[in-house]
């Protein structure tokens, strides 16, 4: 996400997340946030998944919505990402935390 390489972000998201949503629909919705640094904290493995945490820096640049000017300062932010190994690979399951939706049952 620093080096703004959607593809890659895309690929490593889980399979059914990708089924959902075209590459198109997430690229369009990337952008708002800058990411400056990111960290992972420590990893907990237990067979296919894996809680990652990660610590990261992001800030959002002012941009304007029907007048009104937006914009974050830079700030870091701590979360627990889920991954989950399928296949031969690990993706990082999709998860929206304020909707509460995944499209991984397991």
């Amino acid at each position: 996400m620093i080096a703004n390489d959607f593809a890659t972000t895309y690929a490593l998201s889980d399979p059914f997340f990708r089924a959902k949503q075209p590459y198109n629909i997430y690229e369009s919705s990337r952008g708002a946030i800058r990411y400056h640094s990111h960290e992972i904290v420590s990893i907990e493995r237990q067979g296919n998944l894996a809680k990652v945490k990660i610590k990261f820096d992001a800030s959002v640049p002012e941009f304007e919505v029907r007048g009104h000017k937006i914009s974050q300062p830079r700030k870091t932010f701590e979360n627990t990402e889920t991954w989950l190994f399928l296949g031969d690979d690990w993706y990082r399951e999709y998860y929206d935390q304020t909707n509460e939706i995944r499209f991984t049952r397991y």
